[in-house]
């Protein structure tokens, strides 16, 4: 997929993490969290291919991301990556005893997937500009 199309999936996720948060604003933060982290894949994919780096899946990605990429991100992005993707599997896959309890935690690693996603995406933006194939 070309980095253009990256970001347009990108922005399209975001825009459905708004509808989503502005429909369900108390409820749902498992699969908030969910498209955030959809959101920041679609975003290093772009950078990514940016450098003619095609991923194929969460592995090829992160070993990518890391000083044995050829193209690595910065400590600060990969620390953000590494921190929303734990919170993705975690929301995706471990099962709960209470509703409470579960939307509780949910919520507070919500909050911290927003901000990885901004890091993420200030650092792929940054560097598409640097290198001027921003529209």
């Amino acid at each position: 997929m070309p980095m253009r199309s990256h970001l347009n999936k990108a922005e399209y996720n975001e825009d459905f993490l708004k509808k989503l948060e502005a429909a369900f604003p108390g409820d749902f933060y498992d699969w908030k969290i969910a498209a955030v982290f959809y959101v920041a894949i679609h975003y290093l994919d772009a950078y990514f291919e940016s450098h003619d780096i095609i991923i194929r899946d969460h592995t090829s990605r992160r070993r990518e991301m890391s000083e044995d990429g050829l193209f690595p991100v910065s400590d600060d992005c990969l620390l953000n990556y590494d921190c929303l993707y734990r919170h993705s599997i975690n929301c995706r896959y471990n099962g709960f005893k209470t509703k409470k309890a579960f939307l509780d935690q949910q919520k507070f690693k919500f909050e911290e997937a927003k901000e990885n996603l901004i890091e993420i995406k200030k650092f792929v933006l940054e560097d598409l500009e640097k290198d001027g194939l921003l529209d």
